[in-house]
């Protein structure tokens, strides 16, 4: 809903979203 929010959870999300893939995938 707000753009701002959406792109601070999205910076958060980023490293977040990345380890968890490498760790999956590995």
């Amino acid at each position: 809903m707000d753009i701002g929010e959406v792109g601070s959870h999205d910076r958060k999300w980023t490293p977040l979203r990345v380890e968890e893939s490498v760790g999956i995938h590995h």
